[in-house]
């Protein structure tokens, strides 16, 4: 799954801008996804991500509204590319 995210991060799918913002919240969502399980994108299943999206802060405290949205985000600029470079077939976000 670390290869499907540096492709998806390196083909130009996801600006520089966007890449250096959303980057460290991908990292952790694949770390998370492998520890369920999944082997590449195409293999997370919407409870993975969901249960990602609403996991708590290092801290142990609940994640906030925001972070709630930015991990979504994220997720989805991320199945958004992995889906035009033939890496997952849909987004288990949605």
């Amino acid at each position: 799954m670390a290869l499907d995210l540096e492709r998806c991060m390196n083909s130009g799918e996801i600006s520089e801008t966007a890449r250096r913002r959303v980057e460290p919240t991908l990292q952790r969502a694949v770390d998370f996804f492998e520890h369920r399980g999944a082997g590449s994108l195409a293999e997370a299943r919407p409870d993975d991500a969901s249960d990602f999206v609403h996991s708590r802060l290092e801290s142990g405290l609940p994640a906030s509204v925001s972070v709630l949205h930015n991990r979504r985000a994220a997720l989805r600029l991320l199945f958004r590319a992995a889906r035009r470079l033939g890496l997952a077939e849909s987004d288990p976000t949605l």
